[in-house]
């Protein structure tokens, strides 16, 4: 860092990241603090027992001249006129020291300043990163993984960067290094001659990939963050205002500029005629104030159904289910699908508190038709909060008509039934995944929804994306209304598992043989929707494996820890998001040196005992049967060959 500082002709300051963050007035946290009986209270319970709280003179002197302090630091960070390049508002006084940076920095010199970065992805700083583009030159990011050689105090999931800010703005024109986890990646970086493959996250043997690549620090100019604005943002945020997207090498700046060049999905609504709707329908904490909701474990019917985020996976509208007593995100039990019934819905912890009438009434109107509500047709679910570093961080499903969900999930709506379809398949690929983590957001918002390019699909990468939706009887009339008329192509493997789906068209009416309910066919349809929209973007095979290596760790680390039987169960797993599935040993899943030493006896077969509850009627005990020999599968290879498939039927005139 000092080396490049040197090589810029030196600085006029450097300044740390304050241990505090954003100035705040918290009542209950004040009196906390002033008097241990007052420890939890909120600022709503604060406030109805200050006066009486504050009575002693010593402690009201006290709390004043928190008050006035806290007040005064609120008052000043959030001026606008003590801070014009970090605006008004509830500023970070990381935000006020670039301001001040800003302004002290010689003409001709360099500021460097290590902070975090909420302004390059908050919607409501556009006016600082317009000063933030015409500053920086330098912007190199990092993840305290390797707290070590880091911050030893802070939580290892946290990210800071290393900036430096020229003394007078200019044009864009900075080199990024996004993703680095030592100081000296940047330097081997710089050093590097560009030979050979470029370091993803983790190393083959699953430790951080502190490896430096001359690909791995990009260049943004004006062109480039054209590109990034084109996928952060609607059409009525300027280019100089754009949310900065993370890069991790040259080679995703070309994809980006390949992803930004179609329609975006915000185009369907332009005018007044609106094509789709995003809700969260209920506020879970206001709902249940308000007696709409109420909190409650139980099977209901699918009118009374209330999902939350565990309830579904990518493509999985029936991931989850509750347990009798669920007081936590992990009190739910896997389901089988394969042993779901027809008519199967799922626990809910919420059911409505009025009647059907009032419950309706309640919720939020469709936009195309005041006769019509949010929830009365087929939606495209997503869970609002993303976890970057998961195995998947987009999770989103198709859900049917009457279902509800809180605000941990949004749904979106479309008044054509053919866009639902598409925007359902284009959310289950890895490439819609890849924009939501490289642009490194935390919660899915309606701006990020229309910022989604969009691109037909094709029919196949519907039908995929059909039959993983349609599992039940409640997806049986989209079934029925739209798989004959999708023209598919048939599977890019043989492999006799896929045999046990039936055939690739599935069944005329639905039944049960219109899911795909094995684990392994499952994988297989994801797999090659992946590549028939990296192939609808004009992608290239190099470019799709390389998303997946670079921003896609924890995936392959359950791609590479994940066996198939012969009928295309999942036999064992090391994913954390499935504990209880598979072959069990004394009702638990064997460990990883366990599991292995017993695949290496190659058993023709394997049955365990195993306790099902995610049914109604109660706990029940079941067999289950695997049958020999247990296969691992290997994504890229398989990616090659859908790849290869896909474009073969296309050269001869087939439609994809």
């Amino acid at each position: 860092f000092a080396d490049v500082l040197r090589d810029r002709g030196g600085f006029d300051l450097v300044v740390g990241n304050p241990p505090w963050a954003k100035p705040s007035w918290n009542e209950g946290e004040v009196l906390g603090d002033l008097d241990p009986k007052h420890i939890g209270r909120s600022a709503s319970e604060a406030k109805k027992i200050l006066r009486d709280a504050v009575q002693d003179p010593g402690l009201r002197a006290a709390f004043l001249e928190q008050y006035v302090s806290t007040r005064g630091v609120m008052s000043v960070t959030s001026s606008e006129a003590m801070n014009p390049f970090a605006g008004a508002g509830a500023n970070n006084l990381y935000r006020c020291f670039i301001d001040l940076a800003f302004r002290l920095t010689a003409p001709s010199g360099n500021a460097a300043l290590i902070h975090q970065d909420g302004h390059l992805g908050d919607p409501n700083s556009g006016a600082m990163r317009r000063h933030w583009y015409s500053r920086i030159r330098n912007y190199f990011e990092f993840r305290n993984q390797i707290k070590s050689k880091n911050f030893a105090e802070v939580d290892n999931n946290a990210r800071f960067s290393l900036n430096i800010y020229a003394g007078t703005a200019g044009d864009v024109g900075f080199d990024a290094f996004c993703g680095a986890f030592l100081a000296a990646q940047i330097t081997d970086s710089y050093l590097s001659d560009g030979a050979g493959p470029i370091p993803g996250l983790k190393t083959s043997e699953g430790n951080w990939d502190v490896g430096g690549h001359r690909n791995r620090i990009v260049r943004i100019d004006q062109a480039a963050l054209n590109a990034i604005h084109s996928l952060s943002e609607t059409a009525g945020t300027t280019v100089a205002e754009a949310r900065f997207i993370q890069l991790h090498s040259t080679s995703m700046l070309a994809i980006f500029r390949q992803l930004s060049a179609g329609s975006k999905l915000g185009s369907l609504n332009a005018g007044s005629d609106k094509s789709w709707q995003m809700s969260r329908v209920w506020d879970e904490t206001n709902a249940q104030k308000d007696g709409t909701i109420f909190r409650g474990t139980e099977f209901r019917d699918a009118g009374e159904l209330i999902m939350q985020g565990p309830h579904f996976y990518v493509g999985n509208p029936l991931s989850k289910t509750p347990r009798n007593i669920c007081n936590s995100n992990r009190a739910y039990d896997v389901l089988d699908l394969c042993a779901v019934p027809n008519d199967y819905v799922p626990r809910t912890n919420y059911t409505p508190s009025v009647d059907a009438v009032e419950y309706r009434r309640r919720i939020p109107s469709c936009r195309w038709d005041p006769t019509k509500v949010h929830t009365d047709g087929y939606r495209v679910a997503a869970r609002n909060m993303i976890a970057i570093g998961t195995e998947r961080s987009l999770i989103a499903a198709m859900i049917p008509p009457g279902v509800a969900h809180v605000h941990t999930v949004e749904s979106v709506a479309f008044r054509d039934e053919a866009k639902t379809l598409t925007f359902h398949a284009q959310l289950l690929s890895l490439v819609y995944d890849y924009l939501i983590k490289a642009s490194g957001r935390r919660h899915l918002h309606e701006s990020d929804v229309a910022g989604f390019p969009w691109l037909d699909v094709g029919d196949t990468a519907r039908h995929r994306a059909l039959r993983l939706a349609c599992l039940t009887t409640a997806y049986s009339d989209l079934w029925n209304r739209t798989a004959r008329s999708l023209i598919v192509l048939p599977w890019s493997s043989d492999d006799a598992r896929l045999v046990f789906e039936g055939s690739v068209q599935g069944p005329v009416e639905w039944s049960r043989e219109a899911a795909l309910r094995t684990e392994f066919a499952r994988r297989m349809a994801l797999i090659e929707i992946d590549v028939l929209v990296a192939q609808a973007f004009g992608l290239t095979l190099d470019q799709l494996t390389e998303i997946y290596r670079i921003y896609f760790p924890v995936l392959q680390e359950y791609d590479e820890g994940t066996w198939y039987d012969q009928s295309g169960r999942l036999v064992w797993t090391c994913s954390k998001g499935l504990p209880g599935v598979g072959y069990l040993v004394d009702g638990k899943s064997p460990g990883r040196k366990a599991w292995e030493k017993i695949a290496s006896d190659e058993p023709s077969e394997l049955t365990c005992e195993a306790v099902d509850d995610t049914q109604s009627g109660g706990p029940r005990k079941v067999t289950r049967r695997f049958v020999g020999p247990f296969t691992q599968h290997d994504r890229v290879a398989d990616y090659r060959r859908a790849w290869a498939h896909f474009e073969r039927l296309r050269a001869t005139g087939a439609a994809a």
